[in-house]
């Protein structure tokens, strides 16, 4: 395995378990519906612009599988979690289909990419929440299985909708710039050379990251 693949895999344990530990912490705390949320939603988003498809895919499931593990949530494992789970998966390919231009966008900080943010927090959630709803309405007996049944389940969820969106639009417009920032930044440290004139190589370094960002080739997992 060469350093590249290293340090992909490297950044795939160190998501999954961040991911997994955080919303074990968050999910004792009770902040289920809303922070923990807003977590998964931004480790899915996060995985799909660093990884391929395939790789994208397993880092949110086995972020959320580990901390329903140690939650003992398989204990009382239902159908419904078919639909939370794959809902996750939605969301990683929806975000994959422009991957390149969301680096490019998130890497810097700018009222662009709080703006970004907040649109993809909105239509992301909307995603999953359309999803989870549809499943809750087709596998549970409180709905008439009728599209007049399908809108009041809909309507009935719009409490936690809501909620969902606060929280992935806080953390997308906020928490995403400034995660894909600090990447960045330390992808330009880690090019710091240890002697010689490291100003000037440092801002020779600097450039040519940011030229390489601009097209869409720099991740800091690579």
């Amino acid at each position: 395995m060469d350093k590249m693949s290293k340090n992909k895999l490297l950044g795939m344990i160190g998501l999954i378990s961040m991911g997994a530990g955080a919303r074990y912490v968050l999910i004792l705390l009770g902040m289920q519906t809303f922070l923990s949320f807003a977590l998964l939603m931004l480790l899915a988003f996060l995985a799909a612009i660093f990884y391929p498809k395939p790789y994208a895919m397993v880092i949110p499931l086995l972020a959320m599988g580990g901390s329903d593990l140690f939650l003992g949530s398989f204990n009382e494992f239902s159908s419904i979690a078919v639909f939370t789970y794959s809902g996750l998966v939605l969301v990683c390919l929806a975000s994959s289909m422009r991957r390149e231009k969301w680096k490019r966008v998130f890497s810097r900080l700018s009222l662009r990419s709080m703006g970004c943010g907040i649109c993809l927090g909105i239509l992301l959630t909307v995603i999953y929440d359309g999803w989870t709803n549809f499943g809750w309405w087709i596998l549970t007996p409180f709905y008439h299985h009728t599209l007049a049944g399908l809108m009041t389940c809909y309507e009935m969820a719009l409490p936690f909708i809501a909620y969902h969106l606060l929280a992935s639009i806080l953390a997308f417009s906020v928490g995403l710039p400034i995660v894909s920032y600090g990447a960045q930044c330390l992808l330009v440290r880690k090019t710091r050379p240890r002697s010689g004139n490291a100003k000037e190589v440092l801002s020779v370094e600097s450039c040519r990251i940011n030229k390489e960002s601009t097209s869409g080739r720099v991740s800091p997992f690579d």
